[in-house]
């Protein structure tokens, strides 16, 4: 029988010290993900409600459809709904209409403390659809830890991305900056239980920070 909608905050979730990795997720259809979006440049004010659902999972990819609803509508024009495909480590090969080619890097398995990932490129169309972003990125994974977050109490392994893009506009317009991401995973989920991103252009100060939270799953 498939797992209730975890609502009710502050649940712990158990797991087996004895496990060192935690292996490739196997999403099912119907599955659920629910995630509060935190500004952080304004002290972590929610902006956003985010919701996954599975719609399809075949032998190379999953396909989840996001809705959310905008609490402010400030610089959250990035915030993308729709359909997007995965790969079965679930990174993005598709959002919407926009390809990336190789996938976006979010997650790798098997995961475990200390493993790593160098000189990751992916490469896309932009939002806007005027242009190129490329992105280079590497990856490495901390120590088991505890967190807390509004879905429950979980052991994590969290994946620290740093690295750089370059965005390249139809008509030649070039510019770049710096990339920094967090993706937070525990063998209680295939959900990502937390995660940050943020971007700087070139010339300094942050031009976007957030963080999401897991509020409630179904797997």
């Amino acid at each position: 029988m498939r797992s209730a909608l975890v609502a009710i905050n502050l649940v712990f979730i158990p797991f087996a010290v004895s496990a060192q990795t935690i292996e490739q997720p196997s999403p099912k259809v119907g599955d659920e993900c629910h995630y509060d979006v935190l500004d952080n440049l304004n002290a972590k004010e929610k902006i956003a409600e985010r919701h996954a659902v599975v719609s399809v999972v075949d032998a190379d990819h999953v396909t989840i459809t996001w809705t959310q609803e905008i609490l402010i509508s400030r610089d959250t024009e990035d915030l993308e709904a729709g359909t997007w495909v995965y790969d079965r480590s679930m990174n993005v090969v598709q959002r919407n209409s926009r390809k990336f080619d190789p996938a976006y890097p979010a997650r790798f398995y098997p995961l475990s403390p200390g493993a790593e990932k160098k000189n990751v490129t992916s490469k896309s169309r932009r939002l806007t659809n005027d242009g190129d972003v490329t992105t280079t990125l590497d990856g490495k994974v901390g120590t088991w830890e505890k967190l807390t977050v509004p879905a429950g109490t979980f052991d994590i392994l969290k994946i620290s991305w740093n690295g750089n893009y370059v965005a390249r506009t139809d008509v030649g317009r070039t510019w770049n900056g710096s990339v920094e991401s967090e993706v937070v995973l525990s063998p209680a989920t295939w959900c990502q239980v937390s995660g940050r991103f943020s971007n700087t252009r070139a010339r300094g100060g942050n031009f976007d920070d957030r963080s999401q939270v897991l509020t409630k799953f179904k797997n």
